[in-house]
């Protein structure tokens, strides 16, 4: 027997009886960003152990029947003749279908189909298929969940002349957008205004749409789980504390001076520290979702960020919430957008965002000025992982930027290029006024507590 299709030592042993629960649920999925912990490529010498915490879960969308269930492996190969083993028996006399495809990720195409038929005598079952193209494919074992006793040992990917790994990321990767006016000069802005409509069909569990980011905090929606969507604004603490608020000194923290009733408020850390404010709102696909900021500076060296949001032109501006940052005296001097793969990996799933109308209020003449020029980057796309992002402009609508990540599709554009669209002309009409008194009484509110609390 050649060296490649010899077992190695360490492959694990997986029982396939832990999946015996009924999950209703993808949160019940671990979190596995990380890299496998075994071994990542295949290729004449080593074989790839086919880990089950490197694989999906699936489906997302939709609860199937239990038989309909699958684990799915994404793999990029090399041209070659690959073979994967599955070594495996029943633990009693009744006898259980295994189910092992392989397809093409970018348009789906059967390489490979054959059916194991595990019984009680322990048995080793091949499958072998030919790659001729160079991309990342599907590996899928069917069904997922099992009812009764299957043990399944080896499960392994082989080759004698291919190569080719597993990415070192279950989650898509990140893809930002950097917003530049037509002159591409840096100025300071009190308002910021931005639009996003996520298309039907694009919008997986665990993805966040950031419409407005700044050097304090973000703005954005998100889908968290199969019934409920958010709409987040968070803003960081003036500390370099990265983990554990409690760690932040008081006169370091922000501090939440008002909410809409329906919002609400809490603190975060992990990722620095700060205070959250969240909505669940239904939002849809389909339809854009407006976002508006307002920065106002306060003496002390202080800033209150404000946010509102809008869908229905019916309904109105809806007010947010408004945090109150210390140690900050800084307007904002433009924003960035990104979509972001946050938690539960659904790296699988394609996620897209068109993101329009890109605004900011210019505090030495009072005038709106569009951003119609924007970079692209993105991080987690490393070589040798995962680089199935994209952006650029919307086809049929030039003033119109998108971005794009999942799916394990090719990149399509290269990184840090500059995007010029098409300006739209169509300048915001908002009663800023109007809008900027719910911030003035929480301020007035503010300060009345603050001269009470000292008597």
């Amino acid at each position: 027997m050649k060296k490649a299709f010899l077992v190695q030592s360490f492959f694990l042993i997986i029982i396939l009886t832990i999946y015996g629960c009924n999950e209703s649920s993808p949160k019940k999925v671990n979190n596995r960003n990380l890299k496998t912990s075994i071994q990542t490529r295949v290729n004449k010498t080593d074989s790839l152990p086919l880990d089950f915490s490197s694989c999906y879960m699936e489906p997302w969308i939709k609860k199937v029947k239990p038989e309909q269930e699958l684990h799915a492996w994404f793999i990029y190969l090399k041209p070659g003749q690959y073979h994967i083993k599955l070594n495996g028996r029943t633990d009693s006399r009744i006898q259980r279908t295994l189910k092992m495809e392989v397809n093409h990720t970018a348009d789906g195409a059967l390489l490979c189909a054959d059916s194991f038929m595990l019984t009680k005598e322990k048995k080793m079952y091949t499958s072998d298929f030919n790659i001729t193209q160079e991309a990342f494919y599907k590996i899928s074992l069917k069904p997922r969940r099992i009812f009764g006793g299957v043990s399944i040992n080896d499960v392994a990917l082989l080759s004698t002349d291919g190569d080719g790994y597993i990415a070192k990321w279950l989650t898509s990767p990140s893809v930002h957008l950097k917003f530049f006016p037509d002159d591409g000069l840096k100025y300071e802005y009190d308002w910021l205004y931005g639009e996003i409509l996520v298309p039907e069909g694009f919008d997986p569990l665990y993805t966040y749409w950031e419409c407005i980011g700044f050097h304090r905090g973000y703005f954005g929606i998100q889908t968290n789980s199969f019934t409920e969507r958010r709409v987040l604004f968070s803003v960081w603490d003036s500390s370099k504390e990265a983990i554990d608020r409690s760690k932040v000194k008081e006169d370091d923290k922000v501090v939440l001076m008002d909410k809409n009733s329906l919002v609400h408020a809490g603190s975060f850390g992990n990722e620095g520290t700060g205070g959250q404010t969240y909505w669940r709102y239904n939002w849809k696909t389909g339809i854009p979702m407006k976002f508006l900021m307002n920065v106002r500076k306060l003496p002390n060296n202080t800033v209150v960020y404000s946010a509102w949001i809008m869908d229905m032109e019916s309904e109105g501006w809806k007010y947010v919430a408004s945090w109150r940052t210390p140690k900050e005296n800084r307007y904002f001097d433009g924003f960035y957008s990104f979509i972001e793969n946050f938690g539960v990996p659904t790296g699988q799933c394609v996620r897209k965002g068109e993101y329009s109308n890109m605004w900011g209020y210019r505090v030495n003449d009072k005038k709106w000025i569009e951003f119609n020029k924007a970079k692209l980057t993105y991080t987690d796309g490393e070589p040798g992982s995962r680089s199935d992002y994209d952006g650029g402009l919307v086809k049929g609508k030039p003033s119109t930027f998108y971005l794009s990540s999942g799916g394990y599709a090719p990149p399509a554009v290269s990184p840090s290029k500059l995007l010029v669209a098409t300006p739209s002309g169509k300048e915001p009409v908002i009663d800023m006024k109007t809008l900027s008194q719910r911030v003035d009484n929480a301020i007035k509110k503010s300060v009345y507590l603050s001269v009470h609390d000292k008597k």
